[in-house]
């Protein structure tokens, strides 16, 4: 195999094992599914064109990059893992739900589109309440059964939300960055971690 051969091979590698790589981390990392493949969107949407890029430029002859299969096996393979990627993110869409977890310094809500950390010493108020209006989504996810993402309304301003639509009760965070608005699959979950969240915060 030749130099310019070899040199094919590598860019062809980094296309595809970097943005494979995020994706595998991002799921061993617990991250859930739908925002795993969001962010492998990303990565497959950025990294690869970068190394196509850096191709081209190191093959600067028109003859030679005509020649070339390594910006077909690139492109292609990217079409193909974004296509994986995007399927995948809308097949987990309706099947995700709302978690929360206390950790020993923040607390983090994760959910399509949502995927937060928030430590407690940046956290000046938290609230349950019923019957608060969401207002209307700037970015992110509207089910059937879930609401998540970007939202605005007129008492937050924009602010993340991650509800089911059959728990009407919801926990309000106030923060330093901003509202965090969730809360999880029935009533008595929500309060029962509204009620921890107050403990682990000394309120």
């Amino acid at each position: 195999m030749d130099k310019g051969s070899k040199a094919g091979l590598y860019y062809i590698a980094a296309a595809i094992l970097l943005p494979t790589a995020v994706l595998i981390v991002l799921i061993a990392w617990g991250t859930s599914l739908s925002n795993a493949f969001l962010y492998g969107i990303v990565a497959y949407a950025v990294l690869p064109p970068i190394m196509l890029a850096a191709y081209f430029l190191k093959n600067k002859g028109p003859v030679q990059r005509a020649m070339s299969r390594v910006p077909r096996i690139i492109i292609a393979f990217t079409g193909v893992m974004l296509a994986v990627c995007v399927v995948g993110m809308l097949f987990t869409l309706g099947s995700e739900s709302v978690s929360a977890e206390l950790n020993a310094g923040d607390l983090r809500v994760e959910a399509p589109f949502v995927d937060e950390s928030v430590q407690y010493s940046d956290i000046s108020k938290v609230e349950l309440r019923s019957g608060v209006s969401y207002g209307s989504r700037t970015a992110g996810y509207a089910g059937d059964s879930m609401l998540s993402g970007n939202y605005r309304n007129n008492e937050f301003g924009s602010y993340k939300l991650a509800v089911h639509r059959s728990t009407d009760e919801c926990i309000i965070v106030h923060h330093n960055g901003g509202t965090l608005v969730f809360n999880l699959d029935s009533l008595s979950k929500t309060e029962r971690f509204y009620l921890d969240l107050m403990q682990v915060r000394g309120a």
